[in-house]
């Protein structure tokens, strides 16, 4: 009896001297420099990103700057890189012994929503409305007039910016507005003539399609005989039902 208890306080103790041995071993690796994050490796998964946002790194930088590795909270940070409009989806991986994977997958805007106080804002593939334009920004975006971000017809144009990006006819004209009309858009476009001059007409297109993909590829024929022709147009009209009428100006 006396026997079996000394095997229990034994194997007693030995179990709190192993889980002291864990703690302590714990409470060094908590405390050694080693697994201090030293490295931080950023990928980035952008098809369109404005200079001005990469502060967004600096700061990741500067916030987790000698952070220990096995107390950081992945989760805590996801949700401050989360709370950039910019950033619309982010991974975060720990890798031993001491570097940080942070993978960021930002928003892609396709164009500007102009809302009812004329105020411009980024507007991606999906219908999300996330940021005000920088007026620094460079790049072109179409701007969207008269749109109802709740209505069919602002899901319908995105689609339709979607398909054009694919088509030939975002190598030939470029969409500088879009203004919602009842059966259709009419778009203000830029498009290339002879010996590097360009001219900008409107172009009205109906909502609806059969094909898109073979009705953008038809207009997009269309603008490279303009093209070739070097002709002048004050409007060109294109709906559903293959009606195609190109109006062109007295001095062309």
């Amino acid at each position: 009896m006396v026997k079996r208890k000394g095997k229990r306080i034994i194997l007693f103790l030995f179990f709190i001297l192993i889980l002291g041995s864990i703690g302590l071993s714990c409470a060094l690796i908590l405390k050694s420099r080693a697994f201090e994050v030293q490295e931080i490796e950023f990928i980035q998964h952008p098809h369109y990103f404005p200079e001005y946002k990469s502060q967004t790194q600096v700061a990741v930088k500067k916030s987790l700057n000698s952070r220990h590795l096995f107390s950081l909270n992945l989760k805590k940070l996801k949700s401050i890189l989360l709370a950039d409009p910019w950033v619309q989806e982010v991974k975060l991986i720990k890798k031993l012994p001491h570097q940080l994977k942070v993978e960021f997958f930002f928003r892609q805007p396709i164009a500007l929503f102009q809302n009812h106080k004329n105020q411009l804002f980024y507007v991606d593939e999906e219908g999300k409305i996330f940021e005000p334009f920088q007026v620094n920004d460079l790049t072109h975006f179409p701007v969207l007039i008269d749109f109802q971000k709740t209505q069919a017809s602002f899901f319908q144009v995105l689609d339709f910016l979607k398909e054009f990006k694919r088509s030939t006819c975002c190598r030939l004209i470029e969409i500088q507005s879009i203004l919602q009309k009842n059966c259709s858009f009419e778009c203000v476009v830029k498009y290339s003539l002879k010996q590097g001059r360009s001219h900008v007409t409107k172009l009205e297109i109906g909502k609806n399609f059969e094909n898109m993909n073979f009705d953008l590829n038809k207009l997009g024929r269309l603008f490279t005989y303009l093209k070739v022709q070097s002709m002048i147009t004050s409007r060109v009209i294109f709906y559903l039902d293959r009606k195609l009428v190109v109006k062109l100006d007295h001095h062309s």
